[in-house]
């Protein structure tokens, strides 16, 4: 292997750079989003039976409530303050994942209508403040007892509650952000603000994973520089680097190319390949420029270290990625995922330690300038 690595340098040096560009464009495909159905999986009798629940006519998946604060009392009376309330209404159903809402204008528009003699032309807002407050009135002393969750005593609050057929934390973060964006344009003197527990799941959500991958890059810094110092070599710590970016960018592709979110599981893969793939790396360049210090030529240091430490180098990554392969029998889509992000990472890493990293080595001459006439044969 370690002859047709070096035949072939040119070739690979190609080969590596299109994978790159295609990984590194797959990358920006990527989104950050917690699915339970597509995390989880249906294969999960938990997950089967809360999806069914949230699928069906009466259940819902999860609830989140905007509630608007007005600036005066008795402001939520006011018909045009009610009929902004509805337009924020209509807003919520064009989301996708909306299922339906709940507020006090269908408490008020069926009242309206009932005392008109059910004609549907007045299932609407009535035009006064004080039909509004007379039907509320009436409504309350007949028994009426919704009107306190959707409206407050001193009539300033008002509260639209939205139900979610499906999670997608991508999503409901797009939503809750446009939705609380209208009802500010809509109520412009008024506080506006999404309560409930769907919203700090979803932004504990994003910030987790986001957080993740500041971290991700925090970490490349911090090995980039172990290396330099490890080696005694700028130039050899950020060659040695090469091997090690190569999983991350090839993982990244694989993510985005072929649909898989970045949620809690999949964002630990790609800092747990690093640790891993670092130590190989370390191997490879260590023993190659000890063999290059005996003889100084690069092809001999090479070869010699494919005929050392290649075996050893091959046999630890195919048991881990062994190891990795047992989680795709998960019926939790996401530990299957971890399987074989991980297992295509560790693969990568292989590849670029063993296929990569000796031509850039000889390339750039990293361990310093070869004795041409040591060609001698592989000891």
């Amino acid at each position: 292997m370690g002859e047709w690595v070096l035949k072939h340098s040119r070739t690979i040096m190609i080969v590596s750079g299109i994978l790159a560009v295609i990984c590194v464009s797959g990358v920006h495909r990527i989104q950050p989003a917690f699915d339970v159905e597509k995390t989880m999986g249906r294969k999960v009798p938990y997950v089967d039976k809360l999806l069914d629940i949230g699928y069906s006519e009466l259940g819902s998946l999860y609830t989140y409530d905007v509630l608007v604060t007005l600036q005066n009392p008795d402001d939520a009376k006011k018909p045009d303050v009610l009929k902004r309330l509805e337009m924020l209404e209509n807003r919520c159903e064009t989301y996708h994942l909306t299922k339906r809402h709940y507020s006090i204008l269908p408490i008020l528009k069926d009242m309206n209508r009932t005392l008109n003699e059910n004609k549907q032309e007045y299932y609407k807002i009535p035009e006064t403040s004080e039909m509004i407050a007379q039907l509320l009135l009436l409504y309350e002393n007949a028994g009426g007892s919704e009107t306190n969750y959707w409206i407050d005593y001193d009539y300033r609050k008002l509260r639209l509650q939205v139900e979610l057929k499906n999670y997608n934390s991508a999503e409901v973060e797009n939503d809750i952000n446009d939705i609380q964006q209208y009802a500010a344009e809509l109520f412009p003197d008024a506080q506006v603000s999404a309560v409930g527990n769907v919203p700090q799941f979803t932004v504990m959500q994003q910030y987790l994973v986001r957080g993740q991958m500041w971290s991700l890059l925090l970490s490349v810094l911090i090995v980039g520089l172990l290396l330099m110092i490890a080696f005694g070599n700028v130039k050899l710590g950020l060659i040695g680097m090469i091997p090690n970016l190569a999983p991350i960018i090839f993982v990244g592709g694989v993510m985005g190319w072929f649909g898989y979110s970045l949620d809690m599981m999949t964002a630990i893969v790609i800092p747990m390949v690093l640790g891993l793939a670092v130590d190989d790396t370390i191997h490879v360049i260590n023993h190659a420029h000890l063999e290059f210090d005996r003889k100084k030529n690069y092809r001999y240091a090479i070869l010699r270290t494919f005929r050392v430490i290649g075996i050893a180098v091959v046999m630890s990554t195919v048991i881990l990625v062994s190891t990795f392969l047992g989680f795709t029998t998960s019926t939790a889509n996401n530990f299957v995922d971890l399987g074989i992000l991980a297992s295509a990472g560790l693969i990568a890493a292989l590849v670029a330690d063993l296929v990569i990293s000796p031509v850039v080595m000889r390339h750039f001459k990293v361990f310093g300038e070869e004795n041409s006439t040591n060609e001698n044969t592989i000891d």
